[in-house]
């Protein structure tokens, strides 16, 4: 199973409460690769994120974007940083081994396990995605 997430330095403790509820609720036999998109978490942000899945006996990489590659982007809104963009690109991050991945936002909780959305056949669509999210 293939996770893909993004952070920036500011949401780093919400993505380690997403990371354990994540793993805390994966089955145990289950292989999963956490993948970091990120341009800017410190080396101990890092090293704590490292902890937690690790923790779980799972694979974690950072993948470093360029800080000023979304620079071009009008952001508006407050709450939407450049790490929300960090998705569109996705593709051109991973392996090319990698035929499918599961992106989660850092600041979700997870309360059960993901196994039966990650084995969801999507073979035949580029992508798959939820209508709108629940508040």
């Amino acid at each position: 199973m293939y996770i893909v997430t993004a952070s920036n330095n500011h949401y780093a403790k919400h993505l380690g409460v997403m990371l354990h509820s994540l793993l805390q609720n994966l089955d145990k036999k289950t292989d999963a690769a956490i993948y970091i998109i990120e341009s800017n978490n410190s080396h101990k942000n890092k090293l704590k994120l490292q902890r937690v899945v690790e923790r779980f006996s799972q694979k974690i990489k950072f993948i470093t974007i360029d800080d000023n590659l979304f620079n071009s982007f009008k952001l508006k809104l407050k709450h939407i940083s450049k790490e929300t963009y960090y998705r569109i690109i996705i593709p051109g991050l991973l392996d090319v081994d990698i035929k499918k991945a599961l992106y989660l936002d850092c600041d979700m909780i997870i309360r059960a396990d993901i196994s039966k959305l990650w084995n969801t056949n999507i073979d035949d669509y580029f992508l798959a995605a939820v209508r709108r999210a629940i508040n």
